[in-house]
Order: structure tokens, then sequence, then C-alpha cells
């Protein structure tokens, strides 16, 4: 089971990836605003040939702008995901069944900081554990 370090570390290696992919979204939203820009000019222009005009009201432009924002959106998040130093770990189940033990292997953590009991319930409220170095 892969301890919380490992867990950041691994998605380290992801926010290159998720910022290059976030870049070049933004590029092609750039460039695409830009063709519509023409397009509607070429349009309006009163030498536009019929046959220009019927090509150019094929192109479905704003569609595919509203894709690329939806996926650049999607990028950005996992960017954002990827870059933060924490992570967050929801555990629910009833009394003494491992929820401690196992935050307890998956932090790397004792005991003494998350108590695991045989007694009374000792983490039957929201718990928040905070690493610093």
């Amino acid at each position: 089971m892969p301890t919380v370090k490992e867990v950041i570390q691994s998605r380290k290696s992801s926010i290159k990836y998720a910022k290059q992919t976030t870049e070049i979204l933004a590029t092609l939203e750039l460039r695409i605003n830009q063709i519509e820009k023409i397009r509607q000019k070429l349009l309006r222009h009163p030498k536009s040939s019929s046959n220009l005009i019927e090509q150019l009201n094929q192109l479905i432009l704003p569609k595919l702008l509203d894709l690329i924002i939806q996926e650049k959106q999607a990028w950005e998040k996992l960017w954002k995901r990827f870059s933060r130093e924490t992570i967050n770990i929801g555990v629910a189940g009833r009394a003494r069944q491992g929820k401690s033990t196992f935050l307890q292997n998956v932090c790397g953590l004792s005991d003494e900081h998350i108590p695991a009991s045989n007694r009374m319930a000792c983490t039957s409220v929201q718990s928040n554990i905070y690493h610093s170095t």
C-alpha cells in the first residue's frame, strides 16, 4: 500500500504533462478564436464567392471552441490537483473495523498520532491530520 508521501511524489511526475497540455489547449483556443474572426469577416465581405460562403458556413468553430475550453478546464483541474502538496482521504465504517490502522499505514504515523483502540471509538469525528517538515 503506497504512503501519502509516495502518492504525492507520483503525482508530481504528471504535473509537467498536465501543464503542457493545458498550454497547448490555450494556444489552440486562441488560434481558433482568430480563425473565427477571419471567418466572420469573410462571410460579410462583399466579394466572397457563394462557394466560399457555403464552405465557411460548414465550419462549426464555436462548437469546437467549446469542446477545447472544456478540455482545457479539465486539464487545468488536473494540473492544480497534481501540484498540491496534500491529499484528502475519506474513511468511513463501523467501529473497530481498522479505519485508524489503515490511516496509520497510509500516512506512516503511529498510534500516538492516529489513535487506534479496541475500547471506545477514538476517531468517530472528522480528524484532520497535517504533515509538516
